[in-house]
């Protein structure tokens, strides 16, 4: 998307609105000034009115009119307007989406911008104590900013927005409305912070338990499971499989509704629990379904019981059937293979590849030949999978069923390999001793000490 243009500190949008497509309403006002000009002086004795005295350039303006201002710009920019489909052909629909989003988007940034200002006015002297309210709005137009920022200027704005909701939750009533996305937000922009080295995982996930609690009692699931899902993907791509685990016990994660993310949050929660160091296999494992193999053999993980075993998942393609371009099997996986496979090591292999319809098909290579493509289209079918295997070397069993991140295997691990090479190694007492991402650092070491 592109960035937002820059709207003056003191636009201010009015109730005079402009209907649009989808229902959403806004429209920005002439610019007003942040500090109306006092009044003149009253006359004396029949004398001419006095001047008005001069407003310093630099006095802050007045925190209960920026917040007022705050509160019109909220009203208009908390309901998102529609984004304009990608097939959408409809030339007038188009520019009136479009229109619709650059006033929000311009509103956006005139709440940002006035939550500076009320910043700065509440340290005049004389002000009156921040309503939280209005940091949150602050705050959360920050974040709907950072989106839309290149990387370092989107960090600063997400650190500021952490502050702005720092300071609405700090002393807020429990019972207040907007605490629910006060910590939601406040979670997700520390999520950042702690990528940067700047917060604590705990910090962020404290905020996001929260937040997946209170919007769960609320009725509010998709939102619930963004909170859920961010903190668990956070903590178990960091190893914190207990924080996880204690995560996903906190917000009922096997039972809560989470709306369109509950199975994701579902695949999180398993993977917590699928980490290194606890039981998959045996009594007290989770296990993992069987399944059939790519020429229709049955997989059955208990033939493994007793070796060391590695369970990797691979894509041919991607599911706008360009090439995945993986090499990972060949230069890493198979070296390792054909070195411990004698003395005992197994190895299975999962495709998450996604099967394409025809349509689906006929309408990438239409594109392909408007655009120049000459890629070889990977249809995610058993065949084109079956070709990259060969290619690969792979002279293990390997599992295809065109679901990508719906196979099974990768569900009851957590859903890995949905968008990278991933594997597991489990020892021959069926407990995990390493999970990772490609290029798999650490998992030869770890596999020789396995045999051991």
């Amino acid at each position: 998307m592109a960035r937002l243009s820059r709207v003056s500190v003191f636009a201010l949008v009015v109730g005079l609105a402009v209907p649009v497509v989808g229902g959403w309403t806004a429209a920005v006002s002439a610019a007003q000034e942040a500090v109306p000009p006092a009044p003149a002086v009253e006359p004396k004795d029949g004398a001419a009115p006095a001047p008005a005295p001069a407003q310093p350039a630099d006095a802050p303006p007045d925190a209960a009119k920026v917040a007022a201002r705050m509160a019109d710009l909220y009203a208009i920019v908390a309901q998102e307007p529609a984004s304009v489909a990608p097939g959408e052909t409809d030339t007038k629909k188009r520019a009136e989406l479009n229109k619709a989003r650059d006033a929000w988007e311009a509103s956006v940034r005139s709440l940002s911008e006035a939550a500076d200002q009320y910043a700065a006015a509440l340290k005049a002297p004389g002000a009156e104590g921040a309503q939280r309210r209005t940091l949150f709005w602050g705050g959360w137009a920050k974040m709907q900013l950072a989106d839309r920022l290149a990387k370092d200027e989107a960090q600063k704005t997400r650190a500021a927005a952490a502050d702005l909701l720092r300071a609405a939750l700090d002393g807020a009533p429990p019972e207040a409305d907007w605490r629910p996305d006060s910590e939601f937000w406040l979670g997700r922009a520390l999520v950042f912070q702690v990528e940067a080295g700047r917060a604590t995982p705990d910090e962020a996930a404290t905020h996001l338990r929260e937040a997946a609690i209170l919007l769960t009692k609320q009725s509010r699931g998709d939102e619930a499971g963004r909170a859920a899902s961010a903190a668990l993907r956070m903590l178990t791509v960091r190893g914190l499989d207990g924080a996880a685990r204690d995560f996903a016990s906190a917000v009922d994660a096997d039972k809560a509704n989470f709306g369109q993310m509950t199975s994701i949050v579902r695949a999180l929660a398993r993977r917590s629990s699928t980490g290194v160091g606890q039981k998959l296999f045996g009594a007290g494992g989770a296990g993992l379904p069987d399944a059939a193999d790519s020429e229709g053999k049955p997989v059955k993980w208990a033939d493994f019981a007793g070796a060391p075993l590695i369970v990797h998942f691979f894509h041919d393609g991607w599911a706008t059937g360009r090439p995945s371009g993986q090499r990972d099997v060949e230069t890493l996986l198979r070296p390792l293979y054909d070195r411990l496979q004698p003395k005992g090591l197994r190895m299975v292999g999962v495709s998450m590849d996604f099967a394409l319809t025809k349509e689906r098909i006929e309408t990438i290579k239409k594109q392909w030949d408007e655009w120049g493509v000459k890629d070889q289209l990977r249809d995610g079918s058993l065949d084109s999978v079956r070709k990259f295997a060969d290619e690969q070397g792979i002279t293990w069993p390997w599992i295809w069923d065109g679901l990508w991140d719906k196979n099974p295997i990768a569900q009851a691990l957590g859903g890995p390999g949905a968008s990278a090479a991933h594997a597991v190694l489990i020892d021959k007492d069926g407990v995990i001793r390493w999970r990772g991402d490609a290029p798999f650092q650490g998992l030869a070491e770890a596999t020789d000490a396995a045999m051991k």
